[in-house]
């Protein structure tokens, strides 16, 4: 009889609630009108106003390219 030691090794996954330091979005092709961070982000990186950036996100929802595409027409 032959035995065979198996050894696994496990890693352990935390997993936190948002980190307020960030500054970009948590996924990049939806924006989170909820976030602070996030719109400040994509108001910068749309170079819209707060505003604009929520009227977008009313008309066509949170998808980026949706937004740009709103944004381009308006």
């Amino acid at each position: 009889m032959t035995f065979v030691a198996i050894a696994i090794q496990t890693k352990t996954l935390t997993i936190m609630a948002d980190d307020k330091t960030k500054v970009g979005p948590a996924d990049s092709s939806r924006i989170n009108i909820n976030e602070n961070y996030e719109v400040a982000y994509w108001t910068e990186a749309l170079g819209v106003s707060r505003g604009k950036l929520n009227e977008a996100v009313e008309a066509v929802g949170t998808s980026v390219n949706a937004v740009r595409e709103y944004l381009a027409k308006n």
